[in-house]
């Protein structure tokens, strides 16, 4: 019982650090299209509010634009756990919700407010979800 316990353990884990690698692999993948379509267009997509509507947006802009082949899902895709997007002409933030703080990812996110998002900075806090945030500037 106890070797059962410890293989369950185990491998909830390794499947919550799956999908929370997977949540930085997309955004990445989104911040990459974002900097194509801001270097050949002058301005990112404009659509503010950080949800999954806006980030549907931004991707539907990217989507049309060549930059991007399909929009990207959270592996969960419920509740906290959706792609958000808040952008304008200068800049933008996208942000997906982590479930464990065991990523290296959070080590380097931005941990403040911008553009309508909430990005807490608490990423080694005792429960999750824990705020993943890319913006630029």
């Amino acid at each position: 019982a106890i070797l059962a316990a410890i293989i369950i353990a185990t491998t909830t884990s390794a499947r919550l650090q799956a999908r929370d690698s997977r949540r930085a692999a997309d955004l990445d993948e989104v911040r990459t299209a974002l900097e194509m379509y801001f270097n050949k267009e002058g301005t990112y997509p404009d659509h503010t509010g950080c949800n999954a509507d806006t980030f549907e947006d931004m991707c539907n802009d990217l989507i049309s634009a060549g930059y991007l082949a399909t929009t990207p899902k959270d592996p969960k895709n419920t509740g906290d756990y959706v792609y958000c997007y808040s952008g304008n002409s200068d800049g933008y933030v996208l942000k997906a919700e982590f479930e464990t703080n065991a990523s290296k990812a959070l080590d380097s996110d931005y941990d403040k407010n911008y553009l309508d998002c909430t990005c807490n900075g608490d990423d080694k806090g005792a429960s999750g979800p824990y705020d993943y945030c890319i913006i630029n500037p």
